[in-house]
């Protein structure tokens, strides 16, 4: 029996989560680059904003402590995930340029 997917429920679903779980910040974000499903495979690329700012007390002028945009990006068997198949990555600077981590890694972290 074939299942389909909502593709635009998934990139609703997968912003908010990304947003809620990746992006720091009182004005923060996530935005679908790219969602694509390749056979039970979801690949994807988010770009999430994490931005944080105050208003000075005095004058009310808006100031920006920090404010910095990266890419999460993953790959899931969305009808049968498997923890050691399921990998989050960041794209960090170079020389760096990915940094991913299986779930499993993480699950075995928290564990310990």
């Amino acid at each position: 029996m074939a299942t389909t997917v909502d593709m635009q429920v998934v990139k609703s679903k997968l912003e908010q989560i990304i947003a809620d779980k990746f992006a720091i910040g009182n004005e923060r974000s996530a935005h679908i680059e790219n969602c694509e499903l390749e056979g039970e495979v979801l690949n994807f690329k988010v770009s999430v904003r994490s931005k944080e700012v105050k208003k000075e007390r005095n004058t009310g002028i808006r100031i920006t402590v920090f404010s910095i945009t990266y890419d999460v990006r993953g790959q899931v068997n969305l009808f049968n995930p498997d923890p050691d198949d399921v990998k989050v990555c960041v794209h960090a600077p170079s020389p760096v340029n990915l940094v991913c981590v299986k779930a499993s890694e993480i699950a075995r972290f928290i564990m310990a």
